[in-house]
């Protein structure tokens, strides 16, 4: 089998275990949210509030399970979409220290890493493209 064959194949494999695990973090993440502004303290509201964690878990394993299953051209790229992302969000998050202190709202780290995601899916997905 070729590289560019090869290379196919571990994306669509990638896509297929990461865009799984994405829909239930983010139908978890959704029903965290309402539960968190909508339940009474309760052991269910604790439970809806925590189910992110079990497939953003997922989602980070099987990004490193693709870096270590790749090659080394796609090893640089997934490390570039890894450093791109770090730096959006340490940028954002100095940033918005800042402007907190000109009266912004005070931010949780939940909300400022729903802004790292979407930055890596992005230069992943930009990946795969260039490869297909």
């Amino acid at each position: 089998m070729n590289a560019v064959a090869e290379r196919k194949q571990l994306f669509a494999l990638w896509l297929r275990q990461f865009g799984g695990w994405a829909a239930v973090y983010l139908i978890a993440y959704f029903a965290a949210m309402w539960s968190a502004s909508n339940l009474a303290p309760q052991p269910l509201r604790t439970v809806l509030i925590v189910s992110p964690v079990a497939p953003g878990a997922a989602m980070i394993w099987n990004a490193v399970r693709s870096y270590r299953a790749s090659d080394e051209f796609i090893r640089l790229k997934i490390l570039e979409a890894v450093a791109v992302t770090a730096v959006f969000t340490a940028f954002w998050t100095l940033a918005y220290a800042f402007l907190e202190l000109l009266g912004l709202p005070h931010l949780s780290v939940g909300f400022v890493h729903t802004f790292g995601w979407p930055v890596f899916i992005w230069k992943m997905v930009r990946l795969m493209r260039m490869q297909v």
